[in-house]
């Protein structure tokens, strides 16, 4: 009763390539994009960035999280499996009975009248009985229900999987990000101090070579202005300092006290402008985990769509029990004419809900068509951000390779 299988229209008709730009569609020596998760950080050649990821991915929070999410979506992927199996129930009874003799069916035979001793009595009846029994009961999945909902429980888990490795690069992204961050900010200090020396000696230089004339006020004044005003960047320096390395240490799951002894007093991260295996954008869809996420999400409304159409139909269900019943303990097990059977077979067909069950259903069919748009708007946003990080690596390595030729 679930929905036939079938992508959005933005999925279906994804590019054929990213654009056609130079820059854009790969390296031709590059190859195919395949899904290969690779250490890709380590290029840098950096081992504090090497350990500082090491740490992140073991000690980060949000990745705790997501572990446990996984771990509650697995839990309950096996809650919703186990409907596909009978219940067994194991149950021990005591009944005990005292009843009068002169009611009921007992009284057509003299009410259990007793006049010993003088003086009128009524009989009594003392039961005890003892029973132990396995019970079961099965409801046999002829619509689809159960599996539908397992198929979609399913679903979730691995959705749940896809967001922690999506989490995972995440916090990769986010550390190497803070780190390079770190790294530009110090040596930006460390440039500014070194350039407020310059400065320094230069507005000693301009002020005796003013005095004797041999320079401008103008000269003087700017002078004195380039050395206030790289005096005055350093505390926002330091301020943008101090909130990387607070950031950095959230990422690693400590204080920013703490931070020092994963961090190296000498940073030497390489620059490296690698070709990129582009491969097709088809491949995104198998390569993102945020993808992969959201289509295992859309995958699992389209089969509550048919477990909530399951429940417009009658359900078949089989309960019974076996076990022994008898008035001494004692007996119990040891008298195999003890035994007693119940079996019962229902058929249960829903009448009037008052629109509950229907109302599932349009539910249902509205989160599929909600998370269908999500899907590919999932999609559009991994195209997009592929094909400008494409031509931003491109550029920049242009721009690098200005740079360099201006230091030259």
């Amino acid at each position: 009763l679930a929905p036939s299988e079938k992508s959005p229209e933005v999925v279906a008709s994804i590019p054929s390539d990213f654009g056609g730009e130079p820059g854009v569609s790969g390296d031709a020596d590059a190859g195919p994009g395949t899904y290969a998760p690779l250490e890709w950080w380590t290029v840098f050649g950096d081992d504090s960035l090497n350990q500082l990821i090491d740490s992140a991915l073991v000690a980060n929070l949000d990745l705790v999280a997501a572990v446990g999410r996984v771990e509650e979506a697995r839990a309950q992927l096996r809650a919703t499996r186990g409907a596909m199996f009978p219940a067994v129930s194991a149950s021990g009874d005591v009944s005990l009975q005292d009843t009068p003799l002169n009611t009921g069916a007992f009284s057509i035979f003299g009410g259990g009248a007793d006049s010993t001793g003088g003086a009128s009595s009524v009989a009594r009846a003392n039961t005890t009985t003892y029973s132990a029994s396995l019970g079961f009961s099965y409801e046999f999945d002829f619509w689809g229900r159960i599996r539908n909902d397992t198929r979609a429980a399913l679903n979730d888990a691995m959705s749940t999987e896809a967001d922690l490795e999506t989490a995972r690069l995440g916090v990769i992204g986010e550390t190497i990000a803070t780190y390079f961050e770190i790294v530009d900010l110090r040596q930006r200090i460390s440039l500014a101090v070194e350039t407020l020396d310059v400065l320094s000696e230069r507005v000693a230089l301009t002020e005796e070579r003013y005095d004797r004339g041999l320079a401008t006020s103008f000269e003087l004044y700017q002078i004195r202005l380039d050395y206030r005003n790289t005096q005055a960047s350093l505390p926002d320096l330091e301020s943008q300092l101090t909130d990387a390395d607070a950031r950095l240490a959230v990422l690693l799951g400590v204080y920013p006290g703490q931070l020092e002894s994963f961090l190296a007093t000498e940073f030497a991260p390489a620059v490296t402008f690698e070709p990129i295996p582009v491969g097709l954008p088809a491949d995104l869809l198998v390569q993102r985990p945020d993808v992969r996420a959201a289509a295992l999400r859309f995958d699992a409304a389209r089969y509550r769509v048919g477990a909530r159409r399951a429940e417009l139909f009658p359900s078949i269900s089989l309960t019974g029990s076996i076990g022994t019943q008898s008035g001494d303990i004692g007996e119990l097990f040891n008298t195999v004419d003890q035994w007693a059977m119940n079996l019962v077979a229902g058929l249960t067909a829903p009448l009037f809900q008052g629109g509950r069950l229907r109302a599932s259903v349009a539910a249902a069919q509205a989160q599929y068509k909600q998370l269908g748009a999500t899907y590919a708007k999932t999609v559009l946003t991994a195209y997009k951000e592929a094909y400008v990080a494409l031509n931003q690596y491109d550029e920049q390595q242009q721009r690098y390779e200005f740079f360099l030729a201006q230091v030259d």
